[in-house]
């Protein structure tokens, strides 16, 4: 692979960052502070009861999804700004596997707006903030 020392040492370092790198900064990433707003549902059961009555905003996400995370200060903002008016729930797609594959989600984070248990609007990837009011605006 190499043809002197020197050489192997400098490709050594430039894999080994390549390895270590993503794993650093991943340490270095703070997470976002919950919102007391967000409902999280423990399992399907309670999933059905919260999304039955009313407006509801699901943001189905996963803890190692880059956009999800850049989406998580959004969807803090939407449920402060809509409390009591529509609730927002985060569903962890890694531990409610189910509900992912039942409401048909392929790729996060995907926002599903439903009402009275019924899906109105879908939108797939992260979005700005004027996106998901205009949806929950159109659902209330």
């Amino acid at each position: 692979m190499t043809a002197n020392p020197w050489r192997g040492a400098a490709w050594g370092t430039f894999l080994a960052l390549i390895v270590v790198w993503p794993m650093l900064a991943g340490a270095l990433r703070k997470p976002v502070p919950p919102s007391p707003n967000v409902l999280h549902a423990a399992d399907s059961a309670e999933f059905e009861s919260t999304v039955s009555e009313g407006v509801c905003l699901v943001d189905f996400y996963a803890d190692w999804c880059g956009p999800c995370r850049s989406l998580a200060p959004v969807i803090n903002e939407l449920a402060d700004e809509y409390k009591g008016r529509a609730k927002v729930l985060k569903i962890n797609i890694d531990h409610h596997s189910e509900l992912a594959r039942k409401y048909g989600v392929s790729s996060i984070p995907t926002v599903v707006i439903m009402k009275d248990g019924k899906e109105l609007e879908r939108v797939a990837g992260a979005r700005p903030a004027a996106v998901y009011k205009k949806a929950l605006d159109q659902a209330l």
